[in-house]
């Protein structure tokens, strides 16, 4: 997975590189028209065009190359503002569900169902944040036991410069995860060896099931880390470790608008004569799982505990 992460970072630094170089060659470089024919790369050329014009400026207009690359820099960070901007007042308004999620960093490593396509079945389409005009198309090739299915995505319409999708393809048999920047067709390939009669039902009648993250790969890698920390210190430790905790009720006040004021007696000692059958004892230990329990339930307690008095005898009892 790092490894794949680090290829698509440098794949885009040398694409930036190498589209820098061929538009600065270009004689015509400030005409779209010239533009859109001649550019080599078929990534949503106008916007590349207009983020070019905004920032390129030839190396014989300044006095160095130090001059020259500082306000390179420059128009960079004036062209990038605006998009940051629209970002943060789209996440503080809270008007796109999907964005204000995204701005917290647990979970977002799940992907979300987008569709499923079948081998020989009609094309479906659907619209992601990237590719707004998004379509697949499924084709099997059985061999004996041995089935190869090709995804044929033709993915138009890109919203933003730069931008991309991250997908998951999956049947019972198998999975892949692929990430996609470019416009146009591209083809992911599912190879299935020594399928069974149940495995070969799934595809035909269900199909490659489409699952897009929210989040690009390295995001969701981290985002995978930091819901991992909600759980993994307390499974490893008799206490709940501070920070655990921490990240716990971070978790609660982001997600379930649950907010813990720390309390200064957490020592309270009970008289059990005031304890009666039926008094209710809620439980809330913040070790990643009761969190979960009280956000998924809309309650302020992970697990439930009754008082019974049996025998003469007072129990605490967990349902």
């Amino acid at each position: 997975m790092a490894t794949k992460t680090t290829s698509l970072l440098w794949f885009g630094l040398l694409l930036t590189l190498f589209a820098s170089f061929s538009i600065a060659k270009q004689p015509n470089f400030h005409k779209k028209a010239h533009f859109d024919a001649t550019f080599p790369f078929d990534v949503n050329n106008r916007g590349l065009a207009t983020f070019f014009e905004k920032v390129y400026r030839p190396l014989s207009s300044f006095k160095s190359v130090n001059q020259w690359f500082t306000g390179f820099l420059s128009g960079v960070t004036d062209y990038v503002k605006p998009f940051l901007s629209t970002k943060k007042t789209v996440l503080e308004n809270n008007k796109d569900k999907r964005a204000a999620a995204d701005a917290y960093p647990y979970w977002k490593f799940i992907p979300e169902y987008i569709a499923q396509v079948t081998p020989q079945s009609p094309s479906v389409s659907w619209s992601a944040p990237c590719f707004t005009q998004s379509s697949a198309k499924a084709v099997a090739v059985q061999n004996g036991a041995d089935v190869q299915v090709k995804v044929t995505l033709v993915l138009e319409k890109p919203s933003s410069l730069f931008c991309y999708d991250y997908y998951l393809f999956a049947t019972m048999s198998g999975l892949t995860l692929d990430t996609f920047l470019l416009r146009g067709e591209h083809t992911v390939e599912l190879n299935f060896k020594n399928m069974t009669e149940a495995d070969k039902y799934d595809l035909t009648t269900n199909g490659v099931r489409i699952f897009r993250f929210i989040a690009g790969e390295p995001e969701a890698v981290e985002s995978l880390y930091q819901t991992a920390m909600l759980f993994v210190p307390a499974l490893l430790n008799q206490a709940v470790p501070e920070a655990t905790q921490q990240h716990n009720l971070n978790f609660l006040s982001s997600y379930a608008g649950l907010n813990l004021e720390k309390r200064t007696i957490t020592d309270v000692p009970l008289n059990e004569s005031e304890i009666h059958s039926g008094d209710f004892f809620g439980v809330l230990r913040l070790d990643g799982l009761d969190p979960m329990l009280a956000w998924g339930m809309g309650a302020g307690t992970g697990h439930t505990t009754v008082a019974l008095w049996i025998d003469g005898a007072l129990y605490i009892c967990e349902r």
